[in-house]
Order: C-alpha cells, then sequence, then structure tokens
C-alpha cells in the first residue's frame, strides 16, 4: 500500500512554525504561572496551619 506525498507550499510551513512558535509561548507563560500560583497556595497553606497550630 503506497501513501500520497503531501506538498506543503514554502510560505505555509514558515507561516506553521511561526504559529506553533507562539503557542509555545503562550503555554510556557500559563505554566509559569501556574508554578507561581502553586507557590503562593503553600507558603499560605503554611502560615494558616501555622496560625491554627499557634492559637489552639
Amino acid at each position: 500500500m503506497r501513501t500520497a506525498a503531501c506538498r506543503v507550499p514554502d510560505g505555509a510551513a514558515t507561516q506553521t512554525s511561526s504559529v506553533q512558535a507562539a503557542v509555545a509561548q503562550k503555554l510556557e507563560l500559563i505554566a509559569n504561572r501556574g508554578k507561581s500560583v502553586t507557590v503562593v497556595a503553600i507558603v499560605y497553606g503554611v502560615a494558616l496551619s501555622g496560625l491554627y497550630v499557634c492559637r489552639s
């Protein structure tokens, strides 16, 4: 069984790679924000549990 070759115009390949780069940059930004939110949540939880232990 033979597969048909798919020809991509030169401009389309460049456009696709620039779109992929933009999406990758957005995903990296989301990942960094997620890490920051995780750190803030952990610090808040530790502080809250510390207050709970001190007051009991």
